[in-house]
């Protein structure tokens, strides 16, 4: 079969078939003919002075937004619902076992399930494009437009397969088929909630940049005085698309990989233990890249609310990617087993480090060092003499946080508990939710308050914006907490994640002198 060969894919077929019926067509070109006449009519409302060539490209602005909803967000829907419907009829385990290369199995998934919001938005381009060329946008600036679109929704459909692919889940609702599109879309907002739209790394995996442009040439053309944006990556000054395509098609790649990883051999971990390291580095340096920028190495001392922004979300984008980059890569009981089956068939002693039946010790390490390592080289020359040492103890902090959860999550898959899900929940959710709520109970009273940072030091996700706000605040001398309880919490995390990453030892020993 060759690449791109669609008319011989089985899968694109069969859902071109099923999203192309008459009805859903009909009701499509309904929808977007309403929608396109409303855009229209709006704007030429709203324009008084029609001899202004500005009404054609506010509906062409207005029209592209309901382009990007339709592919982004119902095309997404569209692909994860279509996952769930196949694994509900089981139909995707047989085209597993078909002779169909995995590459043209997620090309059919992809290009497929979203067929219909594929047609809809071609066919609405080109009465697009002869409003924004009434409207006074270039042509340039129209295909600059398209082709980041394209790219994005290729880069969404991709991650919702990749999700839904992950979850191995035979049953489910038609309502839950959304909700890997609602968690990214979530994600993807609150990582525009940093110091600037430019410091997010996810601002440039999505359109929005090209909204922007588009927005501003817009505007211009009315006469409204609009500077364009400038994005600097590592010192560098680059054009939004080039720096879209440099976020957005390794992403696309490693996603890509991991959905055909899984179609082959869904048993397996959706990423192996080395692609899951080699998405955290890149994940890590466009942080880097995009942050760098705002820590000049030479001049003026870099204001002290900037570094307190940077060095929280760096410390937070940290956790999120060892919790979120951990729970993948931790083989199950069943699997580790069957690792170490293989391996005894072999003829060898042990598992390969970072292998997908082993544990995920080295994982961990490794990822601390690249934590580590990004702190040292390209935070610590921007702090404060006093504060590098207290910073450095946040970052082991958060790094102890990832540690011991690895631990506790290997030992509970690793483990004959009955109910393994309920027992994990309860014994994350005590020292993350509920001793939290008792901090927050005796920060109320002055005489008690000192005791919060205590209760919070178990928590991630509350122990990490309150030891930084500690930090930052004593470094101003207007704290009122001590900063002896950031050093309690680093010893108590540490001693912790030593404690589990030993009982995962002591769980896989007794599984391999079990066999």
């Amino acid at each position: 079969m060759k690449i791109l060969a669609l008319g011989d894919n089985a899968l694109f077929l069969k859902n071109f078939r099923e999203r192309t019926r008459p009805a859903l067509v009909i009701s499509s070109a309904t929808v977007a003919s309403l929608i396109l006449v409303l855009i229209v009519a709006a704007c030429l409302m709203v324009e008084t002075d029609f001899s202004r060539p500005s009404w054609p490209g506010f509906a062409f602005f207005w029209l592209a937004i309901c382009q990007g909803a339709t592919i982004l967000i119902l095309g997404s829907i569209s692909v994860s619902s279509m996952v769930l419907d196949e694994r509900r009829a089981g139909t995707l385990d047989f085209h597993r076992t078909s002779p169909t290369p995995p590459f043209d199995q997620i090309l059919g998934l992809v290009l497929g399930a979203p067929i219909l919001e594929w047609c809809v938005v071609g066919v609405t381009a080109v009465i697009a494009t002869f409003l924004a060329l009434a409207g006074g946008i270039s042509l340039m600036m129209v295909v600059l437009f398209y082709v980041s679109l394209i790219l994005t929704a290729l880069l969404f459909h991709t991650l919702i397969l990749f999700a839904s692919l992950a979850f191995e889940r035979k049953r489910g609702r038609t309502y839950e088929s959304s909700w890997p599109v609602l968690v990214f879309v979530l994600a993807g907002l609150a990582s525009l909630a940093g110091v600037s739209g430019r410091v997010s790394v996810l601002y440039h995996a999505t359109c929005a940049p090209a909204y922007v442009r588009i927005g501003e040439e817009v505007f211009r053309n009315s006469e409204s005085d609009v500077a364009p944006q400038a994005f600097i990556f590592f010192h560098t000054r680059l054009p939004s698309i080039i720096l879209e395509a440099i976020v957005q098609l390794p992403l696309l790649v490693l996603f890509w990989i991991g959905a055909m990883r899984k179609m082959a051999h869904p048993e397996r971990p959706t990423l192996s233990k080395v692609q899951s390291l080699i998405l955290v580095a890149f994940l890590l340096t466009l942080f880097v890249g995009t942050v760098l920028p705002f820590l000049p190495t030479e001049g003026p001392r870099v204001p002290r609310h900037t570094i307190q922004a940077i060095m929280g979300i760096f410390l937070y984008f940290v956790l999120m990617l060892g919790l979120f980059g951990v729970a993948p890569v931790t083989p199950s009981r069943l699997f580790h087993l069957k690792g170490l089956r293989r391996m005894r068939k072999q003829g060898r002693t042990r598992l390969p480090r970072l292998g997908d039946y082993g544990s995920n010790v080295t994982w961990l390490g490794v990822f601390l060092i690249f934590a580590l390592a990004t702190h040292c080289v390209f935070l610590w020359p921007a702090l404060e003499g006093t504060m590098r040492a207290e910073c450095l103890a946040l970052v082991g902090l958060v790094a102890a946080y990832v540690a011991w959860f690895a631990g506790a999550l290997e030992v509970f898959r690793l483990g004959k508990y009955h109910a393994k899900k309920s027992l994990f929940t309860v014994a994350v959710g005590i020292p993350w939710l509920f001793l939290p709520m008792f901090g927050f109970v005796l920060a109320i009273s002055d005489l008690l308050r000192w005791l919060m940072p205590y209760f919070l030091s178990l928590s991630p996700i509350f122990g990490t914006i309150v030891f930084a706000g500690i930090v930052f605040e004593n470094s101003t001398g207007a704290g009122t907490l001590q900063l002896e309880s950031v050093w309690f919490a680093l010893v108590v995390n540490v001693l912790l994640a030593c404690g589990m990453l030993f009982a995962a030892h002591r769980a896989r020993r007794n599984l391999l002198e079990g066999e």
